[in-house]
């Protein structure tokens, strides 16, 4: 049993899900807005759903981008390496448990698939 639980906890808090899930949000809504097109993701949910999209949700597809941007940007500007509150003091995590944490963030960016026997699933569309 070890006492670092919530330490290990607030690390992939703070790198896991803050900016890393910000950013890969942010790359989502370009390319499926911007360079797939609102306007043909508004024609594939009509056929899916059957029925219109809203003018309201097209105009937030195309603004939501630059406003996670906005968001992401100031995100990083007011950035500080990570503190944990313990008793009376804070705790200042190590140079390594940050290089961890940057790591987990860059994992999460790329999106990193380590399977070995990836198997090519053909769309059912395809037959």
């Amino acid at each position: 049993m070890s006492q670092s639980g919530q330490f290990v906890f607030d690390l992939m808090d703070t790198y896991g899900g803050g900016q890393a899930v910000l950013f890969v949000a942010i790359f989502e809504t370009v390319v499926l807005m911007w360079v797939f097109g609102f306007r043909r993701f508004s024609s594939d949910l009509r056929f899916m759903l059957r029925t219109k999209t809203s003018v309201v949700w097209q105009v937030c597809w195309l603004f939501i981008p630059v406003i996670l941007t906005l968001i992401f940007i100031a995100a990083c500007v007011g950035w500080s390496a990570p503190t944990y509150p313990v008793g009376g003091e804070v705790y200042h995590y190590s140079a390594w448990a940050n290089g961890i944490g940057w790591f987990l963030t860059i994992l999460v960016c790329t999106n990193y698939d380590n399977r070995r026997n990836k198997k090519k699933i053909a769309p059912i569309w395809s037959s």
